[in-house]
């Protein structure tokens, strides 16, 4: 199995196979972060925090081929994060 792409806050693209995780490196408190996609025929989101006693950052799954605008936000301290996806067969 492969591991999930990791994505750094320093980040503004990355590109992607169909299938593959994204997981979107927040730092802090993960559970603050609302994660968004204006695609989600390209890219879904999940919402990051705690599940089942781990606490998990914010990530999402290319499912499709084409292109997404995610965007994250801090609603501790109204911070954001706008990363572009490149999803490929």
């Amino acid at each position: 199995m492969i591991g999930p792409i990791m994505v750094e806050p320093s980040q503004t693209e990355v590109e992607a196979t169909v299938g593959r995780y994204l997981k979107f490196n927040v730092g802090g408190d993960p559970g603050a972060w609302e994660i968004a996609t204006d695609n989600e025929a390209v890219v879904t989101v999940e919402q990051g925090g705690e599940r089942d006693g781990a606490t998990f950052n914010p990530g999402g799954q290319a499912v499709g081929v084409g292109e997404a605008t995610v965007t994250l936000t801090d609603t501790a301290g109204g911070d954001a994060l706008v990363v572009k996806v490149t999803v490929t067969e």
